[in-house]
Parts: C-alpha cells; structure tokens; sequence
C-alpha cells in the first residue's frame, strides 16, 4: 500500500508498505522519488504485507507513519518517525482472535487538529 505525508521539517514523503510474500519492509521516499529510508515494520519471517497511513496523530511536528499488519497476523498498529524508530508501543486495534490483518488510514475526524486512527480489518 502507499500514503504520502510530511517529516518534521515539512517535506513531502510517499510512504511504500510491501505487500503479500515479501518481508514485512517500509520504503520512504522523496518527491524526487529517492529512497530515503527503509526498515522492517514487523519481524523479518512474517510474509503478510503491511498497510501504511500517514498522519499527525500526536501534535508534534510532522505526520507518523501508521503501520498495519497484513494477513497472517492480528490487527496490530504500530507508529513509527520517518527516520523509522517506533514512536509509541504497538496496539491490536480490536480482538486479537482475527489474524485477517488491519488497513490503517489517518483522518482529523472530530476536527480538533489532530490525526485520528481508523483501522478496519485487512483485506489484502
């Protein structure tokens, strides 16, 4: 999946998650469409894709990269900086028994300013 979003300093990011049977990889790059930074978003075995979302969930400068898990595992929600360190420790967005894995998007739904989550299970 893809998403575009903004670092820090406001520069413009498209935001790459591989898909199905590739290693579970974020590529980030810039408006020239060079790779900036890359890394592994889940544990390198788990082969089910990974959703991305792009927003500024916490107010601070710049958007967080919004992960989902892919098929194969539960509906986890990870955020990471655009340099790829995770910024807040995972979440299962609803019951841990599904392991259809969860699409994540990234909205000011209650228009406060602020990105919410909206995840819905994956469909990869």
């Amino acid at each position: 999946t893809v998403a575009f979003g903004q670092d820090n300093v406001g520069a413009g990011r498209l935001i790459v998650g591989s898909g199905q049977g590739k290693e579970p990889r974020i590529f980030v790059y810039d408006n020239q469409m060079k790779l900036k930074k890359t890394w592994l978003a889940f544990e390198r075995a788990f082969l089910g894709g990974v959703y991305v979302a792009s927003g500024n969930v916490d107010g601070k400068p710049g958007d967080e990269v919004i992960v989902g898990a892919g098929k194969g595992k539960g509906p986890i929600v990870k955020m990471f900086s655009f340099s790829g360190k995770q910024l807040y420790p995972d979440f299962h967005a609803y019951t841990t028994v599904s392991k259809s894995g969860i699409e994540v998007l990234a909205a000011d739904v209650d228009f406060d300013g602020l990105a919410e989550i909206i995840a819905q299970s994956g469909g990869f």
